[in-house]
């Protein structure tokens, strides 16, 4: 497996140069716009998504029962966070909504459920990466619970959220991603998610499982909505790797002497 790892990694790698290469030169020869933005950026995940898939197909014939867990607590992640999306949408009262949206980051972290924007922030190679995009998309399968249950002005929170450029939503991704970071680290310690999560939504972050949810709710199934969910889900897996990889930094900055000989 340790081998395996090394092939995925260094194939991705290849994959990734390709399409940004490809992408940056389109860019060149036209002029830069946040469109161009998202094509490439769109471009860079599903080659992503694609060596994830080959190398998950044979994680899966080497390992079923393992795919299979991971497949479960995905689902279970993503419904939770539906859940919570439900509570927010049909709350009357902004604040309130927000605090309970965190019963289900609360459930995910005490039952030890599978969620992508808790894993990103802890991916160091490319099999842990091929788990949290994994749990990305069985996250999404537990969120299709919203095509069923009734909610009130999905449509129209949903539509405010797209007017922002691909910067803003990106910017607003690293946001989550850095406070969904502090939850996760941090999950039995309740008190951190109760005020993390709060905080995330009152302040306008973007949480790419709760807006997938939220697309499923207003029956939106555009490239347009497609592209906000990549630009989103990159935020969240920037900002939670920023401040999950300073820390490990600063760790090692004031280890002891003893420790790192």
């Amino acid at each position: 497996m340790p081998c395996r790892k090394k092939i995925f990694t260094l194939e991705l790698k290849g994959e990734i140069t390709v399409v940004l290469s490809v992408g940056f030169r389109y860019q060149t020869s036209k002029e830069v716009s946040t469109s161009n933005l998202g094509g490439t950026t769109t471009l860079l995940v599903l080659c992503i998504l694609h060596r994830a898939f080959l190398f998950w197909r044979q994680m899966t014939k080497d390992n079923c029962k393992n795919s299979i867990k991971l497949l479960i607590e995905g689902i279970l992640g993503g419904l939770m966070i539906a859940i919570g999306m439900m509570v927010l949408l049909n709350c009357p009262d902004k604040v309130i909504g927000a605090i309970l949206f965190a019963v289900g980051l609360l459930t995910i972290n005490k039952f030890g459920l599978g969620l992508y924007t808790g894993k990103i922030g802890f991916v160091r190679n490319g099999y842990q990466l091929v788990v949290a995009l994994f749990t990305l998309i069985a996250n999404t399968i537990g969120c299709l619970v919203m095509l069923a249950y009734p909610t009130n002005g999905a449509v129209a929170s949903l539509q405010t959220k797209m007017a922002f450029s691909h910067w803003e939503l990106f910017l607003k991704g690293v946001v989550c991603g850095i406070l969904i970071y502090i939850c996760v680290a941090n999950k039995d310690k309740p008190l951190y998610t109760i005020f993390a999560v709060p905080a995330f939504i009152l302040c306008g972050a973007e949480h790419s499982i709760a807006d997938i949810a939220l697309c499923f709710a207003s029956k939106e199934f555009s490239v347009e909505s497609f592209v906000f969910i990549v630009i989103i889900a990159l935020g969240n897996a920037v900002g939670s790797l920023l401040i999950s990889l300073l820390l490990q930094l600063r760790d090692k900055l004031v280890q002891p002497k003893e420790d790192q000989k």
